[in-house]
């Protein structure tokens, strides 16, 4: 690219998803207001198929600014629109009547009916525990980064192996991604289920006076009952809170880690900066940083992958409430101990690497599982603030651990460090509120 930089490594990666969460911000409580209209499956697919399309056109970038920052923004617009509806669609399965051990039993599922008094309440008041099938969504997440770490990320190399330069390589590799983003898209639109369209939701003749009232609402109106919710109930306003420290860790996790190692290599004289920007002395000179990241990354997200049915067993067993105390704890024990690390290569590093993917997928399925354990009237709204909170998590430590990032590379994880301890301490005061 012309006017790339390998000494404002940080600063692009910080800007550009800074961008990416500004327009993440601003789209999510309105896709979640959407999604009370049409329901969160039509957004969930064409939200795959966008992020698909913006792989092809990164290959086509000739520079940071414009081009690389464009594209950037497509792609943060299929990624808001799949990625704010989970919480929608995990409210929708969790109050169907769908039963994880009916899926596994391979049994017919049986879903349970809707009644008109059902459908004139705000929402059932039964609090339904659903950690474990939170926690399939964890494990998916888990096994997506598996499979880009020891997929994805090698093509490059393979392609490269194969007699192709390094851009050759490169672009194939897109291509390769986008290609299965597309299909999987494709598979989406003919297996997603929507509550909206089943046969099984709503029958014609039996809409309640809510549900047209509802119809007429226009966007801002349902974006301001997603944070009403949250005023209302406490529980609400945990998982916003959770929904921004998850993704916080999650970014940091999957960017900073491997630039905190790459710096480290570069900072010791392990590693020199490439010459000309040449993407094959990147390769060379640091094999090592990258070999030693992909590592510290891939055990992060086996171990979340682990915990993940774990915690969702645990969150039904203890409740969410204690259950986030829990991880939102061993978040603060690892990444203030990743930020008193100097040395990214010692074996103290996967130590705490431990702590760290337990809590980050620990993050996700507890709070989802507070946004999502009652049948609430306005989950495309709630689940659109959620993703607002999630955003401004990224926006945050993007930008401001992008900077620092330059000066300290400590610095992003004692951030998340302080965003756990506020968590844990918010945690306790909700917890002790509805017990009293």
């Amino acid at each position: 690219m012309d006017d790339f930089s390998y000494t404002r490594l940080g600063d692009y990666i910080g800007t550009l998803g800074s961008y990416d969460e500004i327009l993440a911000i601003v789209l999510c409580p309105l896709l979640g207001a959407l999604s009370d209209k049409i329901g969160p499956k039509y957004i969930s697919i064409f939200g795959v198929f966008i992020m698909g399309i913006s792989f092809f056109l990164y290959t086509t970038a000739k520079n940071v600014y414009p081009d690389l920052l464009f594209f950037r923004l497509l792609f943060a617009i299929g990624a808001s629109a799949s990625a704010s509806m989970m919480t929608a669609l995990l409210a929708e399965i969790s109050s169907s009547g769908f039963k994880l051990e009916s899926f596994f039993n391979l049994k017919t599922i049986n879903y349970t009916s809707i009644n008109e008094s059902d459908l004139e309440s705000d929402y059932i008041l039964k609090i339904k525990p659903n950690g474990k099938l939170t926690s399939v969504i964890g494990i998916s997440s888990g096994l997506g980064a598996i499979f880009a770490v020891s997929v994805y990320l090698p093509l490059p190399i393979k392609f490269e192996k194969r007699g192709e330069s390094s851009l050759e390589a490169l672009i194939h590799s897109y291509f390769i991604v986008g290609i299965v983003a597309l299909f999987t898209s494709l598979i989406l639109a003919f297996t997603l289920y929507s509550k909206k369209t089943s046969k099984l939701s709503i029958d014609s003749n039996l809409i309640s006076s809510n549900e047209i009232i509802d119809s007429e609402k226009n966007y801002i109106e349902l974006l301001k009952l997603g944070f009403q919710e949250g005023i209302k109930d406490h529980r609400i306003s945990l998982a916003y809170l959770g929904a921004f420290v998850a993704r916080s860790m999650t970014v940091a996790n999957t960017v900073f880690i491997p630039l905190w190692i790459y710096n480290y290599f570069l900072e010791t004289g392990k590693c020199s900066i490439p010459q000309n920007g040449s993407s094959d002395l990147i390769k060379d000179s640091c094999r090592d940083a990258y070999i030693n990241a992909a590592i510290l990354v891939g055990i992060i997200n086996t171990i979340a992958l682990i915990m993940a049915p774990l915690i969702g067993v645990l969150t039904d067993r203890l409740g969410n409430k204690k259950s986030i105390k829990l991880v939102s704890f061993l978040g603060s024990i690892g990444s203030i101990g990743f930020a008193l690390i100097e040395d990214p290569t010692r074996p103290l590093t996967f130590f705490f690497g431990i702590f760290i993917g337990t809590a980050q997928i620990g993050l996700i399925i507890t709070s989802m599982s507070l946004a999502t354990d009652k049948d609430r009237r306005y989950n495309g709204a709630i689940s659109g603030v959620y993703g607002l909170f999630g955003g401004l998590g990224i926006l945050i430590i993007s930008k401001l651990g992008g900077y620092l990032s330059d000066f300290w590379q400590g610095s992003v994880f004692f951030i998340l460090g302080l965003f756990n301890v506020v968590l844990l301490g918010f945690s306790h005061l909700v917890d002790a509120e509805t017990q009293k």
